[in-house]
């Protein structure tokens, strides 16, 4: 056993118990303590900041979180099956839908009748100016109803035959509609 033993430090002071004495010693201010790492780590610890050093500063004005400006994808042409209609369904009861280009146009074409009025059809079509199959981005859709021929019904689209789209009529007869055109043959 020790004769002495060290019971606390405080600022430079020591107090000493010694077997049946005490005293009052002043100590040494102890170095303020170094964690040496392992020699592998300290070369990677070294090795960053040299890193850090050489290296460019990053450009701070640029905006890194902002994606890069992505052009829209092209419009989904074709046969659409069951739509939605831009209208209420109190007033127009889709049926199918179909879109495609004409020359620089692209169209959207929602088939359907009135609701109020079984014998009646109608279509709903939207149109939109673009390029290289690219809607232009600031291109505002025309919006209208054409008529369809008298007393057929809500139409459904059955396929596309050449440049026209085949429709059907709620009694199994066929009618023939030209896009380019916006005209039933």
């Amino acid at each position: 056993m020790r004769p002495w033993r060290t019971a606390a430090l405080t600022g430079g002071i020591a107090i000493v118990a010694m077997v049946g004495a005490s005293a009052i010693v002043p100590t040494l201010t102890a170095a303020p303590r170094v964690d040496v790492l392992p020699r592998e780590k300290q070369a990677l610890e070294d090795f960053a900041k040299q890193h850090q050093a050489q290296g460019n500063p990053a450009d701070k004005n640029a905006d890194p979180g902002r994606p890069a400006s992505v052009p829209d994808p092209p419009p989904v042409t074709g046969l659409l099956g069951a739509v939605g209609a831009p209208i209420s369904g109190e007033e127009f009861t889709p049926t199918t839908g179909w879109a495609g280009w004409v020359d620089a146009t692209t169209y959207e074409m929602v088939w359907g009748g009135w609701a109020g009025d079984p014998s009646s059809g109608a279509v709903l079509v939207a149109q939109w100016t673009g390029a290289n199959g690219r809607i232009t981005p600031d291109s505002d859709p025309q919006l209208r109803i054409l008529p369809v021929p008298a007393g057929t019904g809500p139409l459904t689209i059955t396929r596309v035959g050449g440049s026209d789209l085949v429709l059907s009529l709620p009694s199994g007869q066929e009618v023939h509609f030209n896009p380019a055109a916006n005209a039933f043959r």
